[in-house]
């Protein structure tokens, strides 16, 4: 229908020790009807491994979901603990900080997640 959609990314990763530390980058190209835009959207993420069954990690979401607006730009810090507590069960405690546009509520909040995860 005219329309037209590219997504572009690049992600890398190194280790040294204990430490682990990923990045992605990605641009989402998109055309329809004549509106055309661009999302700018980014992600890294550094991990500790402090003993063999607990990771820790801290972690940078940034997005612009529209590159013509000037303040739709949106961000999240987490910090957290992923201990494992055994071969099949880990357990997330994570603190995060949404940053987002002044007059969007929902987009400037802090959580404190617990999840659970089991592996079969």
């Amino acid at each position: 229908d005219g329309g037209r959609l590219g997504e572009y990314t690049g992600y890398a990763g190194f280790s040294v020790g204990p430490l682990a530390v990923l990045g992605q980058g990605v641009l989402v190209d998109s055309k329809d009807d004549g509106d055309s835009n661009q999302q700018w959207i980014a992600y890294a993420e550094a991990n500790w491994l402090l003993l063999g069954w607990i990771n820790t990690k801290f972690a940078f979401d940034w997005t612009d979901p529209d590159q013509s607006a000037s303040d739709d730009a949106r961000n999240r810090f987490s910090i957290g603990l992923e201990p494992f507590l055994d071969q099949f069960l880990q357990v997330r405690l994570f603190y995060r900080v949404y940053n987002g546009p002044k007059n969007n509520l929902s987009a400037n909040r802090d959580e404190l997640l617990l999840e659970a995860h089991l592996f079969f």
